[in-house]
């Protein structure tokens, strides 16, 4: 499935005074890929025939706050 990637992970962290801190941080991964399966499966339900082209993507994003 990783034939295309894109990855962000940025923080930040804020020092409000010793031993005290905010932080946050935002997740976005995206991963996709296209591949011709070789043998016959059973995926949620559906069957999936040998040699049948599946295009497969990925989408997750991710909010942390923390103290």
């Amino acid at each position: 499935m990783n034939t295309q990637q894109s990855f962000l992970w940025p923080k930040v962290t804020l020092h409000v005074v010793e031993r005290h801190r905010l932080s946050v941080s935002y997740l976005n991964m995206q991963y996709g890929g296209d591949k011709t399966i070789t043998q016959t499966i059973n995926f949620g339900g559906k069957i999936f025939i040998a040699s049948t082209a599946v295009h497969s993507e990925l989408d997750f994003k991710e909010i942390v706050f923390g103290y």
